[in-house]
Formats: structure tokens, sequence, C-alpha cells
């Protein structure tokens, strides 16, 4: 078995245990939501940034066993291949006998259901690789749009709402300098950027709208900025790219948009 043979089957192994693998931490998640319904917006952001995780730890896991046991296999092959024919019949017998797994009965039908599975590999991951390429490349046009419109299509508010917005930062202990602009592209405030965060809101909206409301939006966006989302919306963004075949981990994706929105509302 050569290398690109070896990695095929098994990160395609991968993909067909980390379906019933996502499904039983989302399940689990569901439940530890149920029982803390009445804790903050922050626990269940972790609860569900914490399921998000394990499904990818529980995929390198799963990886890195796959690769260890075909190793193993492939060991064996070598050892059947230099021994004698009489040592063969020996090891042939022992691992027969002692693989219950391939006995006999309805454990046939696994063997056969696993056999198929493995003859599939090339299509899984071929058709894995198709959608990951489909959702890299999608990633990529929005950067590039992101980048224009922050670089391009925005303009810096004048300096009175940029003093507000420092006031703020201030208030909420944010060290990290942040840009206030405006844009006609968009029509919601958004925030842009980790290391040199910028709040981009809709052309206009600074100057019609009370002063009041323009300062809780100004908070909300900057506790994004405070709680790091645009880094850890980046990582998330990148495991939809591996698990976009598993609608659980899309739920679980919103589900973690969704709590993170309340835990900036709590702040602001």
């Amino acid at each position: 078995m050569n290398a690109i043979s070896f990695l095929i089957a098994t990160f395609g192994w991968s993909i067909v245990h980390s379906i019933w693998q996502i499904a039983l931490i989302s399940i689990l998640v569901k439940v530890l939501l149920s029982l803390f319904s009445k804790g903050s917006s922050s626990m269940k952001y972790n609860i569900v940034l914490g399921g998000l995780f394990a499904a990818f730890m529980a995929f390198v896991i799963t990886f890195y066993i796959s690769a260890d046991q075909r190793i193993a296999l492939l060991d064996t092959h070598e050892v059947f291949n230099g021994a004698s024919a009489e040592q063969a019949r020996s090891l042939q017998a022992f691992t027969s006998s002692d693989t219950p797994l391939y006995a006999g009965g309805q454990n046939d039908g696994i063997r056969t259901f696993m056999q198929r599975i493995d003859g599939s590999l090339g299509y899984i991951v071929a058709l894995w690789f198709a959608g990951f390429l489909f959702f890299l490349i999608r990633f990529l046009g929005g950067y590039l749009y992101i980048y224009r419109l922050r670089n391009i299509h925005s303009s810096r508010v004048p300096e009175k709402w940029q003093a507000v917005a420092s006031k703020i930062r201030s208030g909420l202990n944010l060290t990290k300098t942040v840009t206030l602009m405006e844009s006609a592209k968009i029509r919601i405030p958004i925030v842009i950027g980790h290391l040199k965060p910028a709040i981009i809101l809709p052309l206009g909206l600074a100057t019609h709208i009370p002063f009041n409301q323009l300062e809780a939006i100004l908070v909300h966006e900057m506790a994004h900025i405070r709680r790091n989302d645009y880094l850890v919306n980046l990582i998330i963004t990148s495991l939809e790219w591996i698990f976009f075949y598993h609608p659980l981990f899309w739920w679980l994706s919103k589900s973690l948009d969704h709590f993170r929105e309340h835990c900036c509302d709590d702040i602001t």
C-alpha cells in the first residue's frame, strides 16, 4: 500500500466514524443545554464551543487510531508474506480463533458492511475533498469581500464619533486600538479584524439614530472584540470546511452564533 492509499483509507474511516461521533456529541450538548437552561449565555456558549472542539478532537484521535491499526495490519501482512507455508497456516488459525468479529453468524453481516465501506473510501474522500474545496473557495471569496470592504469601500467616521468609540473602549478595558468606520455597502454593523479590529457602521447610521442607541451598538460590537469573537469565528469556520457534511455540526455552529450574540447583549 502506497502513502496515498494509506492516507485515503485512514482519512476515510475518520470521516465515517465522525458521523456517529458528532451525533453523540450533539446529543450530549443538547442535554447539557437543557440541564442548564437557566444558566448564563456565557455558560451555554462555552458548552457549545466545547462540543465543537470535542468533535474535532474525536476526529483527530480517530485518525491516529485508524492509522495505527492500519500500520499494525500491514505489519501482520508482512509476517504472513515472510513465513513458511506451515507457519502461515498456524498464524491464520491463531488470528481466526482470536478475532470473533470475523468469526461467523451474525458478525458476517458486520464484516460485509465494513468491507463495503472500506471499498468505498476512495469515493467518500473524493466527495469530501470536493465539498472542502467548495467551502474553502467560498471563504476566500468572503475574505476578499471583507478586505475590499475595509480598505476600499469604507471611510473613517467624523472624529466626534471616534472619540465616543474610544471612551467606550476604555470603559470595557480594551487594550486594542479600534477604528470606527462607515460604509454604504452594508446594512448592519460588523466587526472586522482581530489584531487591528475595525467596527464598520452602515453609512449615515451614526447621524440618524439617537445617541443612546448608537452607544449601545458600539458597546455590543466592542464586546465582540473584547471576547475575541472574530478569531474564534475564523477557527469555527475552518472546522466547517472539514465537517460540512454533517447537519448536526452546522446546528452546533449556528447555536454558537446565537449564544455569542446573547453574551454581547449581556455585556451591553
